[in-house]
C-alpha cells in the first residue's frame, strides 16, 4: 500500500488496517483523496457507484464479471498527532509509566498502545479493495456440500416432483416465435417463469414466459431456434428458490466422503463433483422426477436447501434407478 508524503515534522503515518488484496478502483477511477469521507462522515461504497460497479463487472460495462468479489475491503492510513517512530517507546512509557515498565511491553504491544492512545488527526489514503476467493478458499467454500456437521451442510441429495414441465406438441420450424404450442397444462407457466424450451437437445435456448397463456399455449419471449414435437419445456430453478416443503420427495440419506471430489483451481474452475445412485424404487412416482436438491436434512423444508437443478422428468421405478452426478463450480 502507497502512503502519502509526511510533513516536515515527521508526522509519523500508521495503517489501521491490513489487507493481502488490493484493487484500488477508488483511486484507478479518478477519485482523489479530498473525497474521501472523514472520520465524522462515514465511508459508504453506495456513494461511488462507480467503484461499486467496477468491483462487480468487467471494464466497467455492465456485463457480470468472474470472479464476482465477495466483499468489499475498506484500508485506511491515518496521520497521527504524534512524530518519528523511533519516540514510540519514550511515548509509550510516558503514557504508561505508572502502570508498567516499558521494557516489559513488545513491540507490537507498544504500537498497539500508540494506536490506541495517539490521536488521529487526519485520512492520508483510503483504498477500496475488492476481495475474491482464493483457490483454496473456493475449494474450503465448497466443501458445504458434503461435510456431515453442523446441519446447516449439504450432505443430501434429493429428487422431487415439484418443477412445471411440458413437451412441445407441433413443430416450431422457425425462429423468433412467442407461443409454444402444447397438449395441455399451459396454464401452469405463468408470466415473468424462465424456462428452458428444447431441454436436452443442440437447440436448447431459454425464454421467458409472458402473459395470457392457455391450456394449449405457452406466451413466451421470441425465440431463437427451431423446434420439434416431442421437446421439453422445463421451468428454470432461480436463486430465491426456498421450499418449506417438496412433494414426492426420494432422499439419498446422508452421503459419505466418498460421494466428494473436489478439484481444479481459478475463478469459476473450483469444483466439487457429487455422486449418488439412486436405487430402484416401486414407490417412485409415475410421472417422474423434475427436481434435484442438495439439502441438508432429509425433510426438505425452509432454509434446508443449498442447490437446485430442474430437467425433463426422470423415471425411477420398481425396476429403474438413477445415477446422478452434480457439479458444483466457483
Amino acid at each position: 500500500m502507497s502512503t502519502a508524503s509526511t510533513a516536515s515534522t515527521a508526522t509519523l503515518a500508521l495503517p489501521v488496517a491490513k489487507t493481502t488484496v488490493a484493487i484500488p478502483a477508488f483511486h484507478a477511477l479518478g477519485h482523489t483523496v479530498s473525497e474521501v469521507p472523514t472520520d465524522g462522515r462515514a465511508f459508504d461504497i453506495h456513494a461511488f457507484p462507480d467503484v461499486l460497479q467496477a468491483l462487480t463487472t468487467d471494464d466497467h460495462t455492465a456485463q457480470p464479471s468472474r470472479p464476482h468479489p465477495v466483499g468489499i475491503w475498506q484500508t485506511d492510513l491515518v496521520r497521527y498527532d504524534h512524530a518519528d517512530a523511533s519516540d514510540m517507546a519514550t511515548w509509550v512509557a510516558r503514557k504508561c509509566a505508572t502502570t508498567f515498565p516499558v521494557k516489559v511491553i513488545s513491540e507490537q504491544a507498544r504500537r498497539a498502545l500508540y494506536r490506541r492512545l495517539a490521536k488521529p488527526i487526519g485520512v492520508v489514503e483510503r483504498v477500496i479493495s475488492a476481495n475474491i476467493v482464493t483457490d483454496q478458499g473456493g475449494l474450503d467454500l465448497l466443501h458445504v456440500f458434503g461435510s456431515a456437521a453442523p446441519s446447516v451442510f449439504f450432505n443430501h441429495m434429493q429428487l422431487a416432483t415439484g418443477a412445471v414441465t411440458d413437451q412441445v406438441s407441433a413443430t416450431m420450424g422457425s425462429t423468433g416465435v412467442t407461443a409454444i404450442p402444447v397438449a395441455s397444462g399451459g396454464t401452469s407457466f405463468t408470466n415473468g417463469m424462465s424456462i428452458t424450451l428444447g431441454y436436452g437437445t443442440a437447440n436448447a435456448e431459454t425464454v421467458t414466459v409472458g402473459s395470457g397463456s392457455t391450456g394449449t399455449s405457452i406466451v413466451c419471449s421470441a425465440t431463437a431456434h427451431t423446434h420439434a414435437i416431442g421437446d421439453w419445456i422445463v421451468e428454470n430453478p432461480t436463486t430465491s428458490d426456498n421450499p418449506s416443503s417438496v412433494s414426492n420427495g426420494y432422499d439419498s440419506g446422508a452421503l459419505v466422503s466418498g460421494a466428494y471430489t473436489y478439484s481444479g483451481s481459478g475463478a469459476g474452475s473450483r469444483q466439487v463433483q457429487i455422486v449418488y445412485d439412486f436405487p430402484a424404487n416401486s414407490g417412485a412416482p409415475g410421472a417422474g422426477y423434475t427436481d434435484l436438491w442438495m439439502a441438508s436434512a432429509a425433510t426438505i423444508a425452509t432454509n434446508t436447501t443449498g442447490a437446485h437443478l430442474t430437467r425433463s422428468p426422470l423415471a425411477v421405478n420398481s425396476t429403474t434407478g438413477a445415477n446422478v452426478t452434480i457439479s458444483e463450480l466457483l
